[in-house]
């Protein structure tokens, strides 16, 4: 199984992703692009962001995966929410695919996911309670230690004050 990892940031996710992969059990093998795919790989590329995402990147993604048949089992799509709850934005993304694959009118041999990270993919690493300070600091943090205390509130369900 071939996967293509089309990731919304450069940093934070392409740093994550192949660790978290290989403690999920993945044994595929990052390879540098899809000329490279042999068996049980996957390439991980950056969208530069969700406007460059979603506008540009993903079909030159999908134009890739249909240049090299039988290459790409599947083509995976992870991106933040932002503005939008996570059902909405895996939707529009998900019609972005349709609509451009019966656009180009041709038969698509790989499956697509799309995997949406409330608000940012970010919350999620903040998330960890134990990094958080259990002493109220002081200086430029303080004011935003009850805010956003992680310990107490979920980052995923926080909002700006």
């Amino acid at each position: 199984m071939n996967y293509y990892f089309l990731l919304e940031d450069e940093k934070s996710f392409i740093k994550v992703l192949p660790e978290w992969l290989k403690y999920m059990g993945i044994q595929n093998t990052r390879v540098q692009d899809i000329t490279y795919v042999r068996e049980n790989n996957y390439v991980m590329q950056s969208g530069q962001g969700v406007t460059q995402l979603i506008t540009r990147v993903l079909f030159q993604t999908i134009d890739t995966i249909l240049l090299n048949p039988g290459k790409i089992d599947q083509l995976i799509v992870i991106l933040d929410s932002e503005e939008y709850n996570e059902q909405e934005r895996k939707k529009q993304v998900e019609n972005i695919i349709k609509e451009y694959i019966e656009k180009k009118n041709c038969v698509v041999g790989f499956l697509y996911k799309v995997f949406v990270c409330n608000h940012c993919f970010e919350t999620w690493l903040l998330g960890n309670g134990n990094l958080y300070p259990d002493i109220r600091p002081e200086g430029d943090f303080q004011p935003y230690y009850d805010e956003y205390n992680i310990k107490v509130n979920d980052p995923e369900l926080m909002a700006v004050p």
